[in-house]
């Protein structure tokens, strides 16, 4: 699907990999699939909650950063639980995988102190159910 758009290597943006991916396909063997896509703007105040709701549900999202695809494999982060019910996180590292590169250039890291959020595009999460 993706791997086969002439932009995976360079995407547009983010809207347009949902706009591709987004919808019913098949997979190899014929079962059919639905894939939902959710933008996440980068100056959303909940995308770094989200992000890690969708890292522990084990559907890492898709993240432009610099105008690069990364596949977000992990994060270090702390997480405050208050008596009220509310609850802080703080994430110090964003660990990326690089999809340009199969070799050990592929492994990236966004980190808080260091890098600057504005170069962070968005996030996509994806959903994959079975039709």
């Amino acid at each position: 699907m993706l791997e086969d758009s002439p932009q995976a290597a360079n995407p547009l943006s983010l809207k347009d990999i949902a706009a591709h991916v987004q919808g019913r396909h098949l997979l190899s063997d014929g079962r059919p699939i639905h894939i939902t896509a959710e933008l996440l703007a980068a100056s959303a105040g909940d995308i770094g909650y989200r992000m890690i709701l969708a890292l522990s549900d084990q559907h890492p999202p898709l993240l432009v950063w610099k105008s690069h695809l990364y596949v977000l494999a992990g994060a270090d982060f702390d997480e405050t639980l208050y008596s009220d019910g509310s609850r802080m996180d703080v994430i110090h590292n964003l660990l990326l995988l690089d999809t340009r590169f199969s070799d050990s250039r592929r492994d990236a890291v966004f980190n808080r102190e260091t890098d600057d959020w504005s170069k962070v595009d968005g996030a996509l999460l994806l959903r994959i159910t079975t039709e």
